[in-house]
């Protein structure tokens, strides 16, 4: 029977149970579903995860359906003696590559890619010395692509990255995949609601999601609210998530901005986008391939963001987003003020992603991502 290992960044322990978000569960059970032998998660342990992500929850690790092991995660994975590793393309994980199991690495944002987004807020002193040490972490990045066995990239960033490499190296084909946890039938109810007829609700209902941390946005979104308040354009906000910010986001959103309670990724966020949501403002920093794009795409919701290496290649594939013309919250108002206006621009954006959505929803990426780790393990 084959071993599939699984390398998680951490494992949040307490009182012998182990913490997951919903969408961490949700694709260890992708795995477990499809891999055709045993599943364990492994990784470092760690104290409680209050990072705000959806869904965090505390399970006894064998209701789980898997083993999920935490500690020294080269040990760990060194005794399970696996046929085949899953891990991130990430510094610390190199020394896994030297187990003696053939490895499968997922690339997602390279280093050079966050030092660009790192450069501007930071002290010409420090610059010189953030750039070597990014440029040393992509070599490492890139000597540990060469010496795995497969690749995944999540997005078009690191696929303009490593795909090259990757094909250069390695005897199975690299895969291209928007890692998200949106299944097909959710986006075939988002297919048959705008099938019916467009959405022409007043006022437009605005949403944001995710962690409430300066990368993510969410003060952008908020400004943005309160400068549509300031125009007369009737509209609702709802911000689904928590983090450090949520204090000073409360204090400072205007009449329009609702703050939804802790909340699980399914049903119940599936369930408010798709129902209460007309577009989603995601004005991320950083050009990480946060799963929120497909998700909301695929259940009918089209993103606007800011311009970012993730965000502009959904814009510029698939056209279910926009990006704002620089990175302020009037930005962002002159545009959801347009699309208040133009409502079947709005709908056209809505269809395109539900197309995009259906040809890369959870199913079909972990299809494939499965394939290719049986394909690695049996040589």
């Amino acid at each position: 029977m084959e071993h599939l290992v699984i390398v998680l960044p951490s494992v949040p322990v307490a009182d012998g149970k182990v913490q997951l978000a919903d969408k961490t569960l949700t694709g260890l059970r992708g795995f477990v579903d499809r891999w055709p032998g045993r599943v364990t998660a492994v990784g470092p342990a760690v104290e409680a995860d209050v990072a705000g992500n959806l869904g965090l929850q505390w399970y006894r690790p064998e209701a789980l359906g898997l083993d999920v092991l935490h500690g020294n995660t080269v040990e760990l994975v060194s005794n399970l003696n696996p046929d085949v590793i899953h891990l991130s393309l990430a510094v610390r994980e190199r020394p896994l590559l030297d187990v003696g199991a053939p490895a499968v690495v997922f690339a997602e944002n390279p280093a050079l890619e966050r030092l660009r987004y790192a450069l501007p807020g930071s002290s010409r002193v420090n610059r010189p010395r953030m750039a070597a040490g990014a440029l040393r972490q992509e070599l490492i990045q890139r000597s540990m692509v060469e010496r795995a066995s497969a690749l995944v990239c999540n997005g078009w960033n690191a696929w303009r990255w490593y795909e090259r490499l990757g094909r250069r190296t390695h005897a199975h084909e690299p895969l291209l995949v928007f890692d998200s946890r949106l299944p097909l039938e959710r986006v075939a109810r988002a297919r048959a609601r705008l099938a019916e007829s467009p959405r022409d609700v007043t006022p437009l209902r605005l949403g944001f999601s995710g962690r409430l941390h300066p990368a993510k946005g969410p003060h952008y979104a908020v400004a943005a609210s309160r400068e549509l308040d300031a125009r007369g354009v009737a509209h609702t906000l709802t911000i689904f998530g928590t983090g450090p910010m949520e204090a000073d986001l409360r204090l400072s959103a205007g009449a329009s901005v609702q703050f939804a309670d802790e909340i699980a990724f399914d049903p119940v966020w599936m369930d408010r986008v798709a129902e209460e949501i007309d577009i989603m403002l995601l004005p991320h920093t950083q050009g990480d391939p946060s799963g929120t794009y497909l998700e909301s795409a695929g259940l009918g919701v089209p993103v606007l963001g800011f311009k970012n290496a993730a965000l502009s290649g959904f814009v510029r594939e698939a056209g279910f987003a926009w990006v704002a013309r620089e990175r302020a919250g009037a930005a962002l108002a002159d545009v959801v003020e347009h699309l208040s206006e133009n409502r079947a621009e709005l709908h056209r954006a809505a269809v395109a992603g539900v197309e995009f959505a259906q040809a890369h929803a959870f199913e079909k990426a972990f299809d494939a991502r499965v394939d290719q780790l049986v394909r690695v393990a049996q040589g």
